[in-house]
């Protein structure tokens, strides 16, 4: 009898690993209706779906392009590129209604999208489980009955795959206007690392920025960052013809200029600053003049 047990222990532990693994993929655009989504959604949660996907962890999620189409809690439809485009980095923070956690951390969540909105950044809630009208019935109580106002969205076909919960709910993603992950996640109801991961993201951006106003437009710009999108000072960058190469240090925002005629350029990042991950590849710039960015890994 205790090796019956056993076995159904096993079963159902593999069950769970399964249901919890989730990757990176792509999602294609689609026309969609409020029933349509909530079709995808509990297809999405069949056991295939699941187990046909690797699982990824945050630092392979930098720099993935977010692309999708919902409908938000009030039927209307929207897709990444309206709620992203609109400010400079977008929380999207993933939530269950049956998630305590969640649940407690929603009213501050609302005075964090207020904060967030004097630094033109915004907060997005998908609400991962709403995959029928019973469920989203009662996400939208529990939406009013805590005050928030900022916008929520139903889950839509492979949003596990971009915002992946595999290690905890609620699960917290910073995206740029471009729709592009930007940092790693945040796992947890950690409302004071949601501020602290968005001012650096701010300051950051802002630092770049004013290092772009005195650079040359007429040349390669390869930006230096690390997985939480700041800057490297000090990495040594090799640019490479098909005769000669050049070197160059990146400044305070992480940037090497090069200002080479237009063409196709090798890019090679030869030393890193101490606690980071040496980088083999090579990277080749576009024919014309633009910049790169690379992400370092830490050690």
């Amino acid at each position: 009898m205790r090796k019956g047990r056993f076995i159904v222990s096993l079963i159902l532990v593999g069950i769970i690993g399964t249901l919890s693994a989730c990757g990176v993929a792509q999602v294609e655009q689609s026309e969609v209706t409020t029933e349509e989504v909530v079709a995808n959604t509990e297809e999405a949660f069949n056991e295939d779906t699941f187990a046909s996907v690797p699982p990824a962890s945050g630092a392979q999620l930098i720099g993935q392009k977010v692309s999708f189409e919902t409908v938000d809690f009030d039927g209307n439809i929207v897709s990444s590129d309206e709620i992203f485009s609109q400010h400079e980095f977008t929380m999207v923070n993933v939530w269950a209604t049956w998630c305590i956690f969640c649940l407690q951390e929603l009213p501050e969540l609302e005075v964090i999208d207020k904060e967030f909105a004097e630094n033109d950044c915004g907060l997005v809630g998908l609400c991962g489980d709403a995959g029928n009208e019973e469920i989203l019935k009662h996400a939208k109580d529990l939406v009013a009955d805590n005050g928030v106002t900022y916008l929520n969205i139903l889950p839509f076909d492979g949003w596990n795959n971009i915002f992946g919960v595999d290690v905890g709910w609620p699960a917290s993603y910073f995206v740029n206007r471009n729709g592009e992950i930007v940092g790693e996640p945040v796992i947890g109801a950690k409302p004071d690392s949601y501020r602290k991961n968005m001012e650096e993201l701010v300051e950051n951006q802002s630092s770049k920025d004013k290092a772009e106003d005195g650079v040359s437009k007429n040349a390669y710009n390869i930006y230096i960052v690390d997985e939480d999108s700041k800057p490297l000072e000090g990495v040594k960058v090799q640019f490479c013809t098909d005769e000669i190469c050049k070197l160059g240090d990146t400044d305070a925002s992480g940037l090497a200029s090069f200002a080479e005629p237009e063409g196709i350029y090798e890019v090679h990042i030869l030393t890193v600053p101490d606690g980071y991950k040496q980088k083999e590849e090579v990277y080749n710039t576009e024919d014309k003049y633009g910049d790169m960015t690379i992400t370092i890994e830490i050690e």
